[in-house]
C-alpha cells in the first residue's frame, strides 16, 4: 500500500515520470524467486497484483506500446495473471 499511495501522490502532483520511476523500482523482480512466504513484505512486494495493475494503467495511459507489452508479459511470466 506504501507504494501505491506513493506513486498515486506523484500522480496528483502531475510527476508522471516520477510515478514511472517509482513503480518501476517497486517492481523490480529478485535475481532469487525462492523467497520464503515468511519473508518479509519488502522481499515480496514484487508479487502484488494491486502493483502490477497500477504499473499496467501507468504504461497504458503514459507509456508506448512496447513498454505496456513487456508490462503484460512480465505479469505472465510471473504468473499473476494468465
Amino acid at each position: 500500500a506504501v507504494w501505491t499511495d506513493y506513486v498515486e501522490f506523484e500522480l496528483r502532483r502531475h510527476n508522471y515520470g516520477r510515478a514511472r520511476e517509482l513503480i518501476q523500482r517497486a517492481t523490480v523482480v529478485p535475481k532469487n524467486r525462492a523467497i520464503p512466504r515468511d519473508a518479509p513484505v519488502s522481499k515480496r512486494v514484487y508479487k502484488s497484483t494491486r502493483l502490477w495493475a497500477l504499473y499496467a494503467d501507468l504504461e497504458e495511459n503514459l507509456g508506448t506500446f512496447m513498454t505496456t507489452k513487456a508490462v503484460y508479459e512480465k505479469i505472465i511470466d510471473l504468473r499473476l495473471i494468465t
